[in-house]
């Protein structure tokens, strides 16, 4: 009797857990785990780790983006606040070094 009794609760952990992977996604995010009912049963995006995403990361997964989104997670307007200045800086460099090179250019004899 011991042993159906542990088969039966072991059996209906498992039933529940693939149940909560179907219907549920998880989003590990820097500051909490965030859960949220899926519109459609399915395994995919089920469990994601999201910290130290970029813009870039969120950009392509908008559907994990719209749950962080969602449960007014803020990561994304702060990690695309300093990806853009970045992106700022590495063009200030390239514009820098591109007009020191034309005046090389200019000031070489042919």
């Amino acid at each position: 009797m011991k042993k159906v009794l542990v088969t039966f609760v072991l059996g209906f952990a498992i039933a529940g857990g693939l149940f909560a992977a179907l219907s549920y996604h998880f989003v590990l995010t820097d500051k909490e785990l965030v859960v949220e009912r899926k519109g459609k049963l399915g395994f995919a995006e089920t469990f994601v780790d999201a910290r130290g995403w970029g813009l870039m990361d969120y950009l392509k997964n908008p559907s994990v983006a719209a749950i962080l989104a969602k449960h007014g997670i803020k990561g994304l307007a702060e990690s695309s606040g300093s990806q853009a200045d970045k992106a700022k800086d590495a063009l200030e460099k390239l514009r820098k070094g591109m007009e020191e090179t034309a005046e090389k250019i200019k000031g070489k004899p042919r």
